[in-house]
């Protein structure tokens, strides 16, 4: 997630990319078991930003097979989880300080975005459409648009999904998450 990030080497790729950093989060944060990252765009770096963070964060679970191998060849002793898997959302966020100068933020897009990387296990990507990318941009990178019916607080969400991971789906698991648009 650093490289993603803050830029550097796609040591897992096979010609090896140096990936520009993204513009800098405004909150970042450790949850044990994944991490929360927060942006506050200029209303300039704000597509841009989104479609780049779309792209490193799909090619980042593509590769991650590959990564994991060379993780273990360092850490062989490690169980290391067998995909990664992200939600993204888009919205309004309120920042909280606590007295002590700690920072916190809220939002429903935060909580959707926790949903969303629960939702349907068998898909490492899932962005709300509230992240406004084009139908171009999802056309010429085989995204598609879908409603996501069951995830809690969320009833009937239209979500992105990269088209060739949702064909696999099993039919019943298709049928009972999600509804064509």
């Amino acid at each position: 997630m650093s490289i993603v990030i803050f830029g550097g080497e796609q040591y897992y790729t096979p010609k090896k990319e140096k990936l520009k950093a993204l513009i800098k989060p405004v909150h970042e944060k450790f949850l044990g078991d994944g991490a929360l990252y927060l942006w506050n765009p200029s209303v300039q770096e704000s597509d841009r930003l989104i479609q780049n963070l779309v792209n490193a964060l799909y090619n980042l679970q593509a590769w991650f097979p590959k990564l994991l191998k060379k993780a273990q060849r360092e850490l062989p002793v490690i169980e290391l989880p067998r995909t990664i898997r992200f939600g993204l959302s888009r919205g309004t966020i309120y920042q909280l300080t606590r007295v002590d100068g700690t920072k916190e933020y809220i939002g429903i897009c935060i909580n959707l975005a926790s949903r969303l990387q629960r939702y349907c296990p068998e898909l490492n990507f899932l962005a709300s459409a509230r992240i406004n990318v084009s139908e171009a941009y999802l056309n010429k990178r085989k995204y598609r648009r879908v409603v996501a019916k069951a995830i809690p607080g969320f009833p009937r969400e239209v979500v992105i999904v990269d088209e060739d991971a949702f064909k696999k789906l099993h039919t019943e698991t298709r049928e009972s998450l999600f509804d064509e648009l």
